[in-house]
């Protein structure tokens, strides 16, 4: 929708709504099988609103605002059904509707998995708020533009997994003593008896992402001479770290060697990391004009990388001990402790106070982690040979710094005896530097 008020004053409008529904078939039907994506879905509406204002013949003002929602994800195609306790007599899993029903993943070493995809359901759900507002106005041979704009960016994350139970069985236990290997075989006999090497379960955790971001600018076009037009700006980012609506977030402290949790107060005590308020990004631009029919265009500027997703590896609320990804290893079928697949899975596995830091995956962004400058230039050369052939010849690049990359912080240095560090106080710590 377009209004004009008057010459001077006009609006609009813009709604979007896009609808996606994908049926991912199972390799293996329901009720023994299950896997795949599943039922993937795609929610998403957009509202785009604008004023534009005349105030003068040397002036402009544009206001607009932004507003988009998304709900995307997958669910199994079990999800609903009967639960694993109703349909396989299979106790200890999470009756929470939007994670129950059909049979837990089973994964047999040498052939095709049986039930559920671990990592099913899974989404995404991020809203955006985004006004914007730019002023322009006329001095002579200066055009002057100044601006500010705003994103508040809430996003609602299920990234964890398996959530209802992923077993394993790749120890051949079955296998008769001096017979050869054959997993294709044996492990599908364990499958049959209940031998399982491993069963695991994460807790079902749902974070509320939160994250404010800032813009303003200030630019000038120079038209210095007949031939010459400069362009001299200056923009200035910040944003927050991420933090978690309820403050259901840990950090790894290497000072402490603990972990750390959120709590209210400033940004820091909510996010665990440091604003970072030092992203200036200057930005030079000349166009040339050589004759009536070449021109040569040039640019530079600096902006920054305020976001990452790699997965669930840079979510600090994904972590312990609010998240407990529980993995049970069984060597032999005869120990007391050993837990056959009918027995299920025991009562509070997931629970935070089972956090063990040492078999945990932990998370661990620094302190002083900021967002990474990149540098953007490009010069190129036009050349008009006729009204109807023109010839444009450009060279682009560009040059990125101190982007994130992950590591494991508590690596063990080789030939010592401890497998981790820190006297084996804590497993695999994942390290944003």
């Amino acid at each position: 929708m377009d209004v004009t008020l008057s010459p001077a004053l006009s609006l609009f409008g813009r709604f979007g709504w896009r609808k996606l529904d994908t049926n991912d078939q199972p390799p293996i039907p329901l009720p023994a099988g299950g896997g795949g994506n599943g039922n993937i879905y795609v929610r998403n509406k957009q509202l785009a609103l604008g004023v534009t204002y005349v105030p003068g013949t040397t002036s402009l003002l544009e206001a607009r605002f932004g507003w988009s929602t998304t709900r995307g994800g997958k669910n199994p195609p079990a999800l609903g059904s009967g639960s694993a306790l109703d349909l396989f007599n299979l106790g200890g899993l999470p009756s929470d509707t939007r994670i129950s029903g059909g049979l837990p993943s089973q994964s047999i070493t040498g052939l095709s998995a049986f039930g559920r995809q671990a990592t099913n359901p899974q989404w995404q759900y991020p809203t955006v708020y985004n006004p914007k507002i730019n002023y322009t106005w006329l001095m002579g041979r200066q055009s002057f533009k100044a601006g500010y704009e705003f994103q508040r960016v809430n996003v609602e994350v299920q990234d964890v997994n398996p959530l209802y139970g992923l077993d394993t069985y790749g120890s051949q236990f079955t296998r008769p003593a001096g017979a050869a290997s054959n997993p294709a075989v044996y492990n599908l006999a364990d499958f049959m008896f209940g031998l399982r090497s491993q069963y695991a379960l994460t807790t079902f955790f749902v974070a509320q992402m939160r994250q404010d971001l800032h813009f303003t600018y200030v630019q000038d076009d120079v038209r210095v001479n007949d031939r010459l037009t400069a362009n001299l700006g200056l923009r200035y980012e910040y944003a927050t770290p991420f933090w978690e609506a309820n403050n259901v977030l840990t950090n790894f402290d290497p000072a402490t060697h603990t972990m750390v949790s959120a709590k209210d107060g400033s940004i820091y005590d909510r996010a665990l990391v440091d604003p970072d308020r030092n992203n200036f990004g200057p930005r030079l631009g000349l166009a040339y004009t050589v004759s009536s029919n070449s021109v040569i265009r040039g640019g530079w500027g600096l902006s920054y990388v305020h976001m990452n997703r790699i997965g669930s590896a840079n979510l600090l609320p994904i972590n312990g001990p609010q998240v407990v990804r529980a993995v049970v290893v069984q060597n032999h079928p005869t120990a007391a402790s050993f837990r056959p697949t009918e027995q299920g899975y025991p009562a509070g596995l997931t629970n935070p106070a089972a956090f063990n830091p040492i078999a945990a995956n932990i998370s661990y962004i620094p302190r002083d982690f900021h967002s990474s400058p990149v540098q953007s230039w490009y010069i190129s050369w036009q050349h008009e040979f006729e009204p109807r052939m023109l010839l444009d010849v450009a060279y682009v690049g560009n040059r990125a710094d101190d982007l994130l990359l992950l590591a494991n912080y508590n690596q063990a240095a080789p030939n010592k005896i401890l497998i981790h560090g820190d006297e084996c106080l804590f497993g695999r710590v994942v390290f944003m530097m």
